[in-house]
């Protein structure tokens, strides 16, 4: 299910922290209470560690195997892309192993001012 198309049931137990198989992945709403207080420092930081370095988006945000970033974040709100960050999708993997929701409320802050939106 694309984070994208979920359904108001869906969303609710998506922010709760479960999928629709009861599968706990943590609460996105706790990244969403830290986004005010995002550090882009720290979050460059952390993108140039985590996402950068590898080969998923390069340091541009566009020359990695994954996504282009500013394509990413015009059609992802922050709901959605603190969903993908944390959980995962696609060819995407979960980063709640390696980010905890302060970092991962960084690297948003991060991205948003680092990669507008097309």
């Amino acid at each position: 299910m694309g984070i994208c198309s979920l359904s108001s049931f869906s969303l609710s137990f998506y922010l709760s922290g479960c999928d629709g198989d009861g599968h706990s992945h943590g609460d996105i709403g706790e990244v969403l209470t830290l986004l005010p207080n995002g550090d882009p420092i720290r979050g460059e930081m952390r993108f140039e560690e985590t996402c950068a370095r590898s080969i998923c988006h390069g340091a541009d945000g566009a020359s990695g195997v994954g996504p282009v970033l500013s394509e990413v974040l015009g059609t992802h709100d922050d709901i959605a892309l603190a969903g993908v960050i944390r959980n995962g999708e696609g060819r995407m993997p979960a980063q709640m192993t390696i980010l905890n929701d302060s970092a991962i409320a960084d690297v948003m802050v991060y991205l948003r001012g680092r990669f507008p939106s097309e």
